[in-house]
């Protein structure tokens, strides 16, 4: 029998530990407790428990000392430690060589193929990781940690998929809601889950806080995700995926992110919202270093001084057009060049309200040349820019 089951001796220290309620795991249960072959299990929740309230190292030091080999499992509680103290390589190398040595007696051992496929997803195995996890049999932790990894690697169709299979085996498990909720389109259903877990006195926790406030912002509910992470935040200002949420919902309400974005920097530096923001403003700078801005073939004399003028434009950007209708009775040639932007705006270098169509027609004439200037010009003049590679 499954002892994480709702018959199993281990559901309630197990069901505490997956609703963030880290302290009652250590507070309200003794692995002593429990019968022999679930007490290792319910220490290394113990474990992890202390692990995520900052107490690694401490972990760290107490398992070096006993025998891993007997024990697979303590030597994957290091490994997260390790980890969880920022040496990822190190941690890494330690799955790696725990499985290499221990073989199959690792490799279908529940714990070590959870924390293993925890750390190796972390170092970016997620291969590996997907591998290790896919020994389990029936092992819910394992299903839930499979999922997260589907969700990081945008496949949300393995991940429900994943779900759906262990919906078959396991219906009423907090993990299966909790991993449904994760994914996919029912963004209410996922919110009555998350609420449920925050706004309880028993269950109530900064990650369930941060979670119903993702749940709001899919939803819409703007006001109501900032109300659920600034709960968060009270509780814990230090808690990297409140800020990281707070910042991307000031983003969204278009408000300044700067210094959200600098707590995050001083909190977590290495967090992955900043490593990806990095990156892709690294990828955009590598995109616009091929693009430069060009004055219009037809500027005249009376409107080179705009032209030559870039200031205050706004940037506009559009598919690839194959072939278009313009205004008038001209046609855009077929097929028309590859368009990548263009900028344009006033005498005063504010943006004009040209419609698609008017916009389309500006950067066909500077690549085609099959246009007449007179029918650009709205009244007062303008200035244009195209973008070309």
């Amino acid at each position: 029998m499954d002892p994480y089951s709702s018959e199993g001796e281990l559901i309630n220290i197990h069901a505490a530990f997956h609703q963030y309620q880290y302290q009652s795991v250590l507070d309200d249960f003794d692995p002593e407790s429990f019968s022999q072959e679930n007490h290792l299990p319910a220490r290394v929740l113990q474990l992890r428990s202390r692990i995520a309230l900052g107490q690694a190292q401490d972990v760290l030091d107490e398992v070096a000392g006993e025998d891993s080999k007997k024990q697979p499992e303590l030597a994957a509680v290091a490994a997260l430690a390790d980890l969880s103290l920022g040496n990822e390589g190190a941690a890494v190398e330690a799955v790696e060589k725990l499985l290499a040595e221990a073989g199959d007696a690792a490799g279908e051992n529940a714990i070590v193929q959870v924390l293993g496929g925890t750390v190796l997803a972390a170092g970016g195995k997620a291969d590996e990781a997907l591998a290790l996890l896919g020994r389990h049999q029936g092992n819910l932790d394992a299903v839930a940690l499979i999922v997260q990894i589907h969700l990081q690697q945008n496949r949300n169709d393995l991940a429900l998929k994943e779900v759906a299979s262990a919906r078959r085996w396991a219906q009423d498990s907090i993990l299966v809601n909790l991993a449904e909720s994760w994914g996919g389109e029912k963004y209410q259903q996922a919110f009555y889950v998350f609420e449920e877990l925050a706004q309880a006195p028993s269950t109530s926790s900064v990650q369930t806080l941060v979670a119903q406030a993702v749940a709001e912002l899919h939803l819409g509910r703007t006001e109501e995700a900032q109300s659920a992470l600034d709960q968060a935040l009270k509780k814990d200002p230090s808690y990297a995926e409140a800020i990281a949420n707070a910042l991307v919902l000031q983003a969204i309400i278009g408000k300044d992110t700067s210094e959200l974005k600098e707590t995050l920097k001083n909190t977590a530096p290495q967090h992955a919202f900043l490593t990806d923001l990095e990156e892709k403003s690294a990828l955009f700078d590598t995109a616009a270093s091929k693009f430069s801005a060009k004055t219009p073939l037809w500027a005249d004399k009376g409107m080179q001084g705009e032209s030559s003028n870039a200031n205050g434009f706004v940037c506009v950007t559009f598919d690839p057009i194959l072939s278009a209708d313009v205004p008038g009775d001209h046609k855009a040639a077929s097929p028309a060049p590859k368009l990548t932007g263009f900028i344009c705006g006033s005498k005063a270098g504010e943006s004009i309200g040209f419609s698609p169509e008017e916009r389309m027609y500006g950067v066909l004439e500077e690549f085609t040349s099959t246009f007449s200037r007179e029918a650009l010009e709205p009244e007062g003049g303008f200035t244009l820019a195209v973008m070309e590679e």
